[in-house]
């Protein structure tokens, strides 16, 4: 794998970190919902969306191999953008 494909791939999983911390906050707020119904669905539909939505990514961006640092980027990410939002 090429440098420049790495370091998209890097910048793509940081970034989706970043969506993902958003995402779950908008799951943790469906979680609150008094229905059961609209609980399941709306959980399924959100993880749903963010796995597809990383896989079509990765696809694109490396033609969808998958290494572990990518793993490392989006809790990076995640833990960056929950760092600076919780402040």
């Amino acid at each position: 794998m090429s440098l420049n494909i790495q370091i998209n791939t890097i910048i793509t999983s940081i970034l989706f970190g970043i969506f993902l911390y958003f995402m779950l906050l908008l799951n943790k707020k469906i979680l609150y919902h008094k229905k059961k119904l609209i609980k399941i669905i709306g959980t399924f539909i959100i993880i749903f969306v963010i796995t597809i939505l990383y896989f079509i990514l990765m696809q694109i961006v490396n033609n969808g191999i998958f290494h572990i640092y990518e793993m490392i980027c989006i809790i990076l990410g995640y833990s960056l953008i929950a760092l600076k939002h919780k402040k």
